[in-house]
């Protein structure tokens, strides 16, 4: 081997090693070589990011595009590796991608994301939802449905019948049952004036005189709270009754946070009056608009807001409780129907629009426009909204883009109701010949 010969290895072996070191030594500290960058005119060095990726279910396959603008192609950046959830990609370059995660029994996710220089990107969120048929369980017309606050049974509204979920079979109430609501966790009240505990299977004795129309029953504490020459409440343990407000006028009531709130008819006109708990004296009395028609929106949270609904203006009056002033927060208008996210959002519809509002900023926020009405909506504890109309039931991702995922196609529907936990969906419907009481499970 010649001198020269050795000169020539010596300094391509230097070279490399150079080469090498470099290379690897940008990609320790978060730097890579990107040709293609080079071609439209970017620095051919550049500091990467981080993704990192979990989903809901684990163990979705991923697939990462990159989008490369002018040109005809995306770069599959992760190849043929079988990548699946939860990891953390490193060294990506900066720009735009297109992240996608399947698994099979679920839905497809897709999503637009962008890594940026020096970065982490944090997609830690996703709910995949699965990709399952509606079950019929019972035969029922298309109706309005409501479900008890422990997943135990359905109302049919327009039926007048209870459904027992677990058994999956009717509960019978006797005959003559013209108009029947829950009132809590264990009872309905049947006819507005009988109350049937569902856990027993029997019916409930009440105090003597209760009005059969107007009583506006509730139950809190083990104490039935009614109307009458005021407000009453009776004891199921000790079977007495005693009088909470000798006031006349009362249209409806509720109670938390240390206060009564009654809505009362005086002088022809209509007052929204908070009172203290324990002394029972009056706080703030509020003016509301004539109506024959309002009532108080339980909640199943501690708020210092009070949502009052004008059924017949489909209109909703937030009292703020912390206001000094004797005047609403606010009023939210063509509502249609309405579901809380917490003590200061909820998210409503109108007939073709739904909207979220922030109580505190007193501010609603479009969240789409569709172009059939709107019949039924939810809010998913993973902060989904689920919507039905007459033709289908769409899952909206308010995280990434408003992402719609069309559940069921239907005939025919009707609103829908969501267990607590998210994973199970209830309609009444129409899907091909076949119309009842449906489930789908989504989780």
């Amino acid at each position: 081997m010649s001198y020269r010969f050795r000169n020539i290895l010596f300094t391509f072996f230097v070279i490399i090693f150079v080469v090498l070191t470099t290379f690897f030594s940008l990609y320790a500290t978060g730097y890579k070589i990107s040709l293609s960058s080079l071609q439209r005119g970017g620095a051919v060095i550049q500091k990467t990011g981080i993704l990192v990726l979990d989903s809901e279910p684990k163990g979705a396959d991923i697939s990462l595009l990159r989008r490369f603008r002018g040109l005809l192609f995306d770069d599959d950046v992760l190849k043929n590796k079988k990548l699946k959830t939860p990891y953390k990609i490193k060294n990506l370059l900066p720009g735009e991608y297109v992240l996608n995660l399947d698994l099979d029994g679920y839905w497809p996710w897709q999503q637009k994301i962008n890594i940026y220089p020096g970065h982490s990107t944090y997609v830690e969120d996703i709910v995949l939802f699965k990709r399952s048929l509606p079950i019929s369980f019972f035969s029922a017309n298309t109706q309005d449905i409501s479900l008890c606050p422990l997943d135990k049974k359905i109302i049919l509204q327009d039926d007048n019948k209870l459904i027992d979920l677990k058994s999956e079979q009717e509960v019978q109430l006797g005959s003559s049952v013209n108009e029947i609501e829950f009132l809590g966790p264990s009872r309905v009240i049947l006819n507005n004036s009988l109350l049937f505990n569902y856990d027993s299977n029997k019916y409930v004795d009440l105090p003597k005189n209760i009005s059969p129309v107007n009583s506006k029953l509730k139950i809190k504490n083990d104490y039935l709270f009614y109307l009458e020459d005021g407000l009453k409440k009776y004891s199921f343990s000790s079977k007495k009754k005693s009088t909470v407000f000798s006031l006349d006028g009362i249209i409806d009531y509720d109670f938390y946070n240390n206060f009564y709130f009654l809505i009362r008819e005086e002088n022809a006109e209509i007052f929204f009056q908070i009172y203290y708990y324990r002394q029972k004296e009056l706080f703030r009395s509020i003016k509301l608009p004539p109506s024959d028609n309002y009532e108080i929106i339980p909640l199943s949270f501690n708020s210092s807001f009070v949502y009052v609904y004008d059924k017949s203006l489909r209109k909703i009056y937030i009292i703020n409780t912390a206001f000094k002033f004797n005047s609403y927060w606010s009023v939210v208008d063509n509502v249609n129907g309405f579901n809380f996210i917490d003590a200061n959002n909820f998210v409503y519809y109108s007939d073709s629009e739904i909207y979220m509002f922030n109580s505190v900023l007193a501010e609603k926020f479009l969240l789409g426009r569709f172009d059939s009405k709107i019949k039924g909506l939810v809010w998913h504890p993973k902060n989904y909204i689920i919507y039905s109309n007459e033709k289908e039931i769409v899952i909206l991702d308010l995280k990434y883009d408003k992402q719609a995922i069309n559940l069921v196609s239907l005939e025919k529907g009707g609103n829908l109701v969501l267990d607590k936990i998210g994973s199970v969906l209830y309609f009444t419907g129409k899907i091909g010949n076949q119309e009842g009481l449906y489930k789908l499970f989504i989780q």
